[in-house]
């Protein structure tokens, strides 16, 4: 009888075992795709060829009195030196600005509506913000059978999704 209660034990102990392999599994799986994360964060990508074999090579000084001080690399790759650059490189505008400018344009309004509400920005300057940091606009060609007094024909109509 004891025997028989030790085996359903070791059976039950067995399972949660298994069970408790396969949730570590999944953390490590999880762990390794947040360290490769903070690895990409931390050294960028070649702009050129998109290689993440990178090195350090030396820095550049902007500014007045030179105090403004950013990392240059260099792909081993390629032989391309570069420096990262963020959004906020040489902004004139602030981000606040340049999303308020996205979402009212989201909402179907016009250029010169939007520069109506923000104040200071131009048509021209809001056009170039819709063209760089927007998502690109996919295509779709729809195409439509029509009748006439000639017959049937098809017209193609292009509409971005």
């Amino acid at each position: 009888m004891v025997n028989v209660v030790l085996h359903k034990d070791f059976v039950k102990l067995k399972k949660e075992l298994k069970e408790f392999m396969k949730e570590t599994n999944i953390l490590k799986k999880e762990v390794k795709t947040l360290q490769n994360e903070i690895i990409s964060l931390k050294n960028p990508k070649c702009p050129r060829c998109n290689s993440l074999n990178i090195k350090k090579g030396g820095i550049r000084k902007n500014g007045k009195r030179r105090k403004n001080i950013t990392q240059r690399y260099w792909c081993k790759d390629c032989e391309y030196h570069f420096t990262p650059l963020d959004i906020n490189f040489r902004m004139r505008n602030s981000q606040e600005n340049i999303i308020k400018a996205l979402k009212l344009r989201k909402q179907g309004l016009s250029l010169a509506q939007i520069s109506e509400k923000i104040n200071g920005v131009t048509r021209q300057t809001i056009h170039r913000w819709l063209q760089q940091y927007q998502p690109p606009t996919k295509e779709k060609e729809i195409t439509i059978k029509q009748r006439n007094q000639y017959g049937e024909y098809e017209r193609k109509f292009k509409i971005k999704v």
